[in-house]
């Protein structure tokens, strides 16, 4: 795994636990007491390399049935009453594209991702492309862009009006301050709480293991004293205690104060994004709720419980009205409760619908970028240690002490986001999780979305930005196509078949998102090179088959781009001085001028 890999994830797993006004008091002085806290983050740093890939098998005949949209009558198939004429009638009317149907996908990718979605807004604005699309969908740094852009006015036009370069370096030394706070004061059971946890693993650790965790302690150390970036790190997620929906909406805030606080809903809707928005994310299907020991909401449809992660997403529409959208409808759902107190054959779990809350802002943009959220799902951390400490029984046992050592502490659920709180997250709720693990997710949901809207006949266009880091402008297959973040070729149906329907990324399953019919290794598929820079794209015409965990249907023509980015910048981003704050400013910069030319011949 990458060291950017793992400073994401550590950022991400140490974000806060308290309310918002309450964590940007806990700064001062704690010279004397850091060293606790120092040793956790380290023992997080040693989690990560299993947790940032928490995603296990979904397998696709066991699939749920297509996403549906009860709003719209097609829903699977076009309804008995309603002639294939009036369908087309109403795709016409709905899309200024006549019978095709556009819609854009963003990636994820952190600070690096935001960079290159404020060049592609732009580059779709001014090309006149923003408002004949039907549809846009976000993944997690992707989202961290599309929330801003949909519900801040100011934002949105500094995206129109201003170059890309300047207004991210305006964007940038606002957000710094949030990542390099003062030295904090924690509260005195939280440090004691962290002493007793760390003690514990390193008496469980070999030899080894305990003298490694000593090493990580004295790096961080010097890190937070030399303001290195695990140093800036550590610092920005104690000021937030360790919840990661806390820090998510105060970077967001910094641009435009109270942003995160308000409803993802139609009345705080910037006014020049009139398509549907879809701010994609994960259910885990069982989640522990606040505070030590096992308290878990586990999701059942029926009698059974659902994959380990759910896809989900919250739809703000183009009529106005937002809504929670999953393969199965949420009215089918249920959660049931279980803890260590409510053991034995005699008791009964209590049970409870399903209900989402209508988010805000900052959770839209913080669930779709919960990157370590499986640290709020013991099912899913044991299953990642599993996978990755197959054949080394020494190494698992050491992280299952983590594992465990964390959840006795009870501070960490909030790396993964609550759906109906912040902080104090109770049942009936759920954890939910980053949006992409692999980012082709928002093309499967968007064309999910497309599908149940417009029916399975109408022909889509759409262009997807792969803002993931690598590097192919010499083989598309030879490298991006094997990153583990985006992984477009595995939307393609003989890509899964080759991986025997269960591929693994840092060791773990990952679910199938074949939806393609088309081999990836065909000559179709080429890299275009973009005359102006690094940056490549290519273009394929496809049909899509059924994936019902994704809700899509067989049988829709669909005209794909994938935009390459080609950057090998970071993922994470911590104020390091003027240079790196130009090469992220730059790169939204030329991802703005390479997609102009591109997005105005592939939207005619």
């Amino acid at each position: 795994m990458a060291d950017d890999d793992k400073y994401v994830t550590l950022l991400e797993c140490d974000s806060s636990d308290e309310q918002h006004g309450q964590s940007r008091n806990l700064r001062a002085t704690l010279k004397n007491r850091r060293v606790w806290v120092i040793g956790a983050a380290a023992m997080v740093v040693v989690l990560v390399i299993v947790v940032v890939a928490t995603v296990t098998t979904m397998d696709h005949g066991d699939s749920p049935p297509p996403l549906c949209d009860s709003s719209v009558i097609q829903c699977g198939q076009t309804d008995a009453h309603q002639s294939s004429k009036s369908l087309q009638e109403q795709v016409d009317s709905d899309s200024p594209n006549g019978s095709e149907i556009w819609g854009v996908a963003y990636s994820g990718g952190g600070w690096r991702a935001q960079a290159a979605s404020i060049g592609f807004a732009k580059a779709l604005h001014q090309q006149g492309i923003t408002q004949k699309l039907s549809a846009v969908s976000s993944v997690s740094g992707g989202t961290w862009f599309s929330s801003q852009y949909t519900f801040s006015q100011s934002f949105q036009d500094a995206v129109h009006s201003q170059q890309p370069k300047d207004f991210y370096t305006t964007w940038l030394k606002g957000y710094y301050p949030i990542v390099d706070p003062p030295s904090q004061q924690l509260p005195d059971d939280f440090l004691t709480k962290m002493k007793d946890v760390v003690t514990k693993i390193a008496q469980s650790f070999s030899s080894y293991y305990g003298e490694t965790l000593k090493l990580l302690s004295n790096k961080f150390a010097r890190d937070v004293a030399d303001g290195e970036t695990d140093g800036q790190l550590a610092d920005g997620a104690i000021s937030h205690a360790l919840t990661w929906e806390l820090f998510v909406t105060d970077m967001i805030d910094t641009f435009t104060t109270g942003l995160g606080a308000k409803s993802a809903t139609q009345d705080n809707r910037a006014s020049g994004t009139s398509y549907d928005v879809l701010f994609c994310t994960s259910m885990a299907s069982q989640s522990q709720m606040s505070g030590p020991f096992k308290k878990l909401s586990n999701i059942r449809i029926g009698f059974e419980t659902v994959q380990p992660l759910y896809p989900a997403a919250w739809l703000l529409g183009s009529d106005g009205k937002g809504t929670w959208k999953s393969p199965q409808p949420l009215s089918t759902m249920s959660v049931e409760y279980t803890s260590s107190s409510l053991s034995g054959w005699w008791s009964t779990p209590p049970s409870s619908q399903l209900v989402l809350d209508t988010p805000s802002i900052g959770k839209v943009t913080s669930m779709s970028s919960a990157a370590v959220g499986a640290l709020g799902s013991p099912q899913l951390q044991q299953e990642a240690v599993s996978a990755k400490f197959q054949g080394s029984e020494m190494e698992g046992n050491a992280v299952r002490a983590v594992v465990a050592g964390l959840d006795e502490l009870g501070l960490v659920q909030g790396m993964a986001v609550c759906s109906n709180n912040v902080t104090d997250c109770e049942y009936p709720s759920v954890r939910l999780l980053d949006g992409g693990y692999t980012d082709d997710s928002g093309i499967a949901l968007l064309v999910s979305r497309l599908q149940a809207k417009y029916g399975v006949n109408t022909p889509l266009r759409i262009a997807a930005l792969d803002s993931d880091q690598c590097y192919n402008a010499t083989d598309l297959h030879a490298s991006c196509a094997t990153n583990v973040e985006y992984e477009a070729e595995f939307l393609y149906v003989n890509t899964h078949e080759r991986a025997a329907e269960k591929r693994q990324v840092y060791g773990v399953p990952m679910p199938n998102k074949a939806i393609f019919d088309h081999d990836w290794s065909k000559p179709s598929i080429k890299d275009v090179h973009v005359a102006s820079n690094n940056m490549t794209y290519h273009i394929g015409a496809y049909k899509t088959i059924e994936n019902q965990l994704f809700g899509v249907q067989a049988g829709t023509q669909v005209t794909l781009m994938v935009f390459n980015i080609n950057s090998m910048l970071s993922t994470i981003l911590v104020n390091k001085g003027t240079s790196q704050t130009e090469n992220y400013a730059d790169l939204a910069q030329q991802t703005f001028e390479a997609a102009s030319a591109t997005l105005e011949q592939f939207f005619p």
